[in-house]
């Protein structure tokens, strides 16, 4: 920079050196123009990995993402092509993430909900990629999920939806597959999802937050006409919702045949139809039960850990099945961590009780 400022000095004291000057000076300007465009396309490079579809096929590609819904990734190269690639093959993206962003990922990470939510809020005003901002609402989704809110997470979700119709993030849809007490905030906006036909994920969770309510005819019957959606995901759902309705009915034969179902749900939906398996397991009488029923609760917080209310409940379950086994110490162990890791659910405090029941059973 210092040459370029005695080459500047040397000729401005002439018309023709003024020219100089001048070329110098647009020089310079293109250089740092150029320069400043190649540190922008390097912070916004994004590493895309896929699914090999072969021998020779790319397991990562860079460039930047366009746009990324449940059927296609749009990647634009380096060289500016923008090529298309199917959504089922994408396994993960790194992207750079605005400090809001980075800031609440924080947050959440250390289970500091309610700042996390403000973060993300603010971090949903600045980012200006439609599909970051998708992946944004789906960890708002679970901060207010995790902070009880379920009406906002359904809203949430729903935003995700409307901005795209063949949304891979399922797993932020949040159902019912426990037996919740129902706030007045989440039964109004319940009631105005299961009104909404044009949106049947909306009509979904509505039924499935008051199918033990008074509205549960109403719910039933919306969830047996979701069971005819041409969309496969919804209909499965939407039947395994109902069958929360006959879990005292259901014989074994019945259970593995609604086990073997839940494989052709997406990964990230089959959290509550394992909960569901689990209880089910509960209440049947054979001896061997107690170990069987433990062995499927633990599936919940080994696969899906970030289902909060599930795993705290498989877990307290697994505890009292221990207990029949007569192994006391195993038991307290995992009462002590629903006690201690998951505070903000319900079974915490069943645990507790749980807990100073078996010490003083002990004693």
């Amino acid at each position: 920079m210092q040459l370029f400022q005695n080459q500047f000095e040397r000729t401005s004291d002439s018309h023709t050196g003024l020219r100089c000057a001048l070329k110098l000076l647009a020089l310079l300007i293109a250089c740092f123009c150029c320069l400043t465009l190649f540190s922008q396309r390097l912070q916004a490079e994004d590493l895309v990995s896929l699914n090999p579809t072969g021998p020779k096929s790319p397991t990562q590609l860079r460039g930047t993402v366009l746009e990324y819904t449940g059927e296609v990734l749009i990647l634009r190269t380096i060289g500016g092509r923008e090529d298309q690639i199917a959504g089922s093959k994408v396994t993960g993206i790194q992207y750079t993430k605005i400090s809001s962003h980075q800031l609440a990922d924080k947050a959440f990470a250390n289970k500091k909900y309610q700042n996390a939510t403000i973060a993300y809020g603010q971090a949903m005003q600045l980012e200006d990629r439609r599909w970051v901002k998708r992946e944004i609402l789906a960890q708002l989704s679970w901060c207010h999920r995790y902070q009880g809110q379920i009406d906002l997470a359904g809203e949430d979700f729903l935003l995700i939806v409307r901005s795209d119709p063949t949304t891979r993030l399922l797993g932020e849809m949040p159902l019912a597959w426990m037996n919740h007490v129902v706030s007045i905030e989440l039964e109004r906006r319940a009631v105005s999802w299961i009104q909404n036909r044009e949106l049947p994920y909306a009509q979904l969770m509505g039924a499935s937050w008051l199918l033990f309510t008074v509205d549960r005819k109403t719910c039933i019957s919306v969830l047996k006409s979701l069971e005819l959606n041409p969309n496969p995901i919804i209909a499965q759902l939407a039947e395994m919702q109902l069958r929360r309705t006959k879990l005292h009915l259901a014989i074994p034969a019945q259970i593995d045949m609604w086990e073997a179902q839940i494989t052709r749900l997406p990964k990230t939906v089959r959290a509550g139809p394992t909960y569901l398996i689990s209880k089910a397991r509960d209440r049947q009488k054979e001896p061997e039960v107690p170990e069987v029923t433990a062995l499927s609760y633990m599936k919940i917080p080994i696969l899906y850990p970030r289902h909060h209310h599930l795993v705290s409940d498989a877990l307290f379950q697994t505890a009292r099945q221990l207990e029949e086994l007569e192994r006391p110490e195993e038991a307290a162990r995992i009462y002590r961590e629903v006690i201690t890791n998951y505070q903000h659910t319900a079974s915490s405090n069943e645990a507790k009780l749980a807990l100073e029941q078996l010490l003083e059973a002990s004693d």
